[in-house]
């Protein structure tokens, strides 16, 4: 038998080792040997014998035609990258507390244990309100149906109506000081490479993921009608929120027409009937990016169809059972990975992923799995 106990190139990176099988000649994958379930695993000085105890022969998985989502239009995805907000040491806020003159605060950075930058003090400085705007951090915040109870918090120069505030050479008012004294850091200890932005606000901005989203910062009213999901992990995971909040670039994101369609499009990407068809999608063993809405047939919603509207409902329920969870069950301190995986299970035991099932396979019976079995397990049970 072959021993991928080495192999570290996609797909098996991480992954649990396999022998796929392909008839002779046509390329069409036919069987393939896992490991029995609960069984003690495979050496290298099993004999056949051995080895045909501990695997079974079962029928391929499901493929799955590729074809473009309705949300890529013209060629051109509609769910982006979310800003760069690195250096964490220059840009994300570990304390903040109102300060004088009125409409400051006195903030404190989070120091870095990365190089360049975990060389550099701890930095302290006042800034005006609107400098220190909310965020959500993939890796730490997007939970699914949910953002984690404590938010993270980011400093940028905009003014309250979300539009750039640039910064002057000679222009002493509070807030100018302290972020030429973070762009000279920045400048100081950045690469100089061809493509390497040359400030801290143009890190910032690296391909325009954060100036996209400022439109939206005077936008007050709360309506949950911006969509992320994380661009990489084992399983996709989607929350909405208010379009005032800006997404980091571990994270693809849309501002939606409506509550509705947001609602969709998060039970849509959380619906664990087709995380086998965004898994598959990938072009690694890890990262979505924008690979599923190139890849799997998503259609565009339709306040007219009845689906689409139930899947609406049944985000803001889910969204309610995780709600709960994260503000009454969970620590403040709990990771993404827990507060994910029980928010997960709590939907599975109340029915809530099931009902989101049986919709989807309806809006999308070709990229469903229609049941899950060993071949293809609920992704959620793990």
């Amino acid at each position: 038998f072959l021993d991928f106990s080495q192999v570290r190139n996609a797909p098996f990176t991480g992954a649990k080792s396999c022998a796929w099988i392909q008839r002779n000649g046509t390329g069409t994958p036919a069987t393939r040997v896992l490991l029995n379930s609960g069984t003690e695993r495979l050496v290298g000085t099993d004999y056949a014998a051995a080895f045909a105890t501990k695997t079974e022969w079962v029928p391929a998985g499901k493929e799955f035609e590729v074809a473009e989502s309705e949300y890529v239009v013209d060629g051109r995805c509609e769910f982006k990258a979310g800003a760069t907000l690195v250096p964490h040491s220059l840009v994300q806020v570990g304390e903040s507390e109102d300060a004088y003159p009125p409409g400051t605060l006195n903030v404190t950075l989070r120091k870095s244990r990365h190089r360049p930058w975990n060389d550099l003090p701890q930095m302290s400085g006042n800034v005006p309100a609107s400098y220190v705007r909310e965020v959500v951090m993939g890796p730490k915040d997007l939970l699914t149906f949910a953002l984690s109870r404590t938010r993270s918090m980011a400093l940028f120069p905009v003014k309250e109506n979300g539009d750039f505030d640039r910064v002057s050479e000679t222009d002493d008012r509070v807030g100018n000081v302290f972020w030429r004294h973070l762009d000279e850091a920045y400048r100081d200890r950045s690469a100089l490479g061809i493509s390497t932005p040359r400030s801290l606000w143009d890190r910032l901005d690296r391909n325009r993921g954060l100036s996209g989203q400022l439109g939206h910062f005077a936008d007050s009213d709360g309506r949950l009608v911006k969509v992320a999901h994380n661009s990489s992990g084992q399983i996709l995971r989607a929350a909405r929120f208010a379009p005032s909040i800006p997404a980091d670039h571990s994270s693809y994101y849309f501002v939606a027409d409506s509550e509705e369609e947001s609602g969709y499009l998060v039970s849509i990407l959380n619906a664990p009937c087709l995380q086998s068809a965004y898994q598959d999608a990938r072009r690694s063993d890890r990262h979505f990016m924008q690979h599923i809405w190139r890849r799997v047939p998503i259609p565009r919603f339709d306040a007219d169809n009845g689906d689409h509207l139930e899947l609406a409902r049944l985000c803001t329920v889910a969204e309610e059972s995780a709600l709960t969870l994260v503000t009454q069950v969970l620590p403040e301190d709990a990771s993404q990975i827990m507060a994910s995986k029980l928010i997960r299970r709590e939907l599975r035991e109340t029915g809530i992923a099931d009902e989101i099932d049986t919709v989807v396979r309806r809006v999308m019976p070709d990229h469903s799995i229609s049941k899950y079995d060993r071949v293809n397990p609920h992704p959620w049970a793990v």
